[in-house]
């Protein structure tokens, strides 16, 4: 028995690695014989009930010169859909994407008057998609993302400022007892990170740097991503920067996030030009020349590559990703910081980490919510 199990284990492994290295770029049978070192009759057999299964489709074959031709083989992008809902501090979107991440229909569901309210609501809302959009479609599942604290074992939000709503509220349970799906819950760093990684097509190490209300970290190592068992973790705006500093919300003394964050460079510029303006007009002013700002700019890049030396000599990555609002700023901090990277870092002299602004778009944490259903069920089958 113990033998049988075993083999359809290594099957289903097998059939997951396949469907993943297809979905990243077209392959080939031989291209995927080749990256997994399975035989060419065993891939054959597993591609052929793929098809069957309707997950890839045979695209178009390709010249190469000599021989046959091989036949390219894709996802089929409608083969799932996977849902993804992201709970900020101003209401909550939902992202519908296929299996090839594109995003095929989004939502948007304001705050109701408690948070069970508010989820029944979003429950509501994706029902009605199901049964008039999706009826004729596969759903893998439920992505959840949000500001941490989380406890995404238990599908628990634990206590994210600006989310007092949601305090202590299983939202996991929440959604499984209204919508007959699997649900994860994650953190919204961790899932940015994903799919960061995953939009990338790439297997670099990558720190994914978010300092919109607070700032975090989402990190992934080896292609997967780094995390503690309950979810949290990866703190990185709760490291302290100054050791008799203000107070933190989380009870620390100068934390990151008080200094580095979004607001905290807002805070400054309104203070010191008397207007108050948001982050897109600050860098525009940045931009303009504005010597008050820039001298600004000036002192929160220093502030902001401290905390990227502290995220390489923790996590050693070769790219820090500049997300949220953080990549309007992308060609005013990423050279800099490199630089600093270059003298401040235990590896330096030894490598170079880039500096890069975030390649996703808008409704970003709602869309990496979904793209997690995908890898999770891709990395498990689950």
């Amino acid at each position: 028995m113990a033998c049988v199990n075993n083999s359809l284990l290594m099957k289903e492994e097998n059939r997951l690695k396949i469907l993943s290295l297809v979905r990243e770029k077209e392959q080939s049978r031989a291209d995927i014989a080749r990256s997994t070192g399975l035989s060419r009759a065993a891939v054959t057999l597993i591609v052929d009930a793929l098809i069957k299964d309707g997950l890839i489709v045979e695209g178009e074959s390709v010249r190469t010169g000599v021989g046959r031709r091989p036949t390219k083989l894709e996802v089929c992008p409608d083969a799932y859909v996977a849902i993804g809902i992201d709970l900020s501090r101003i209401g909550c979107n939902v992202s519908y994407i296929n299996f090839a991440s594109k995003t095929v229909m989004e939502d948007s569901i304001p705050f109701m008057t408690d948070a069970d309210s508010t989820i029944s609501a979003v429950c509501d809302s994706i029902n009605h998609a199901l049964e008039t959009k999706f009826s004729d479609k596969r759903i893998l599942g439920v992505g959840v993302c949000c500001p941490g604290p989380i406890d995404s074992q238990n599908g628990v939000i634990l206590n994210p400022p600006g989310l007092e709503m949601f305090h202590g509220f299983g939202v996991k349970q929440a959604i499984e007892s209204r919508i007959d799906l699997r649900v994860l819950l994650e953190k919204d760093t961790n899932a940015l990170a994903v799919c960061e990684k995953n939009i990338r097509k790439t297997d670099e190490d990558i720190v994914y740097l978010l300092a919109d209300h607070g700032i975090g970290c989402g990190v992934i190592k080896d292609s997967k991503l780094l995390c503690s068992k309950g979810g949290m973790g990866c703190e990185i705006g709760h490291v302290t920067l100054k050791y008799d500093g203000e107070r933190c919300r989380c009870g620390n003394v100068g934390c990151a996030e008080l200094y580095a964050s979004i607001p905290a460079i807002l805070d400054k510029a309104n203070k010191e030009t008397a207007k108050k303006f948001d982050f897109s007009t600050f860098i525009e002013l940045v931009n303009g020349g504005d010597h008050k700002a820039k001298r600004i700019m000036v002192d929160y890049e220093s502030i902001l590559s401290a905390v990227c030396v502290g995220a390489v000599n923790l996590f050693e990555p070769d790219v820090i990703v500049l997300g949220g609002q953080l990549k309007q700023a992308e060609k005013l901090l990423s050279e800099s910081i490199e630089q600093k990277l270059l003298g401040a870092t235990l590896s330096c002299g030894h490598r170079k980490v880039r500096v890069l602004g975030s390649v996703l778009g808008e409704n970003a944490r709602a869309y990496s919510a979904a793209e997690l259903v995908i890898e999770r069920y891709l990395i498990g089958g689950q």
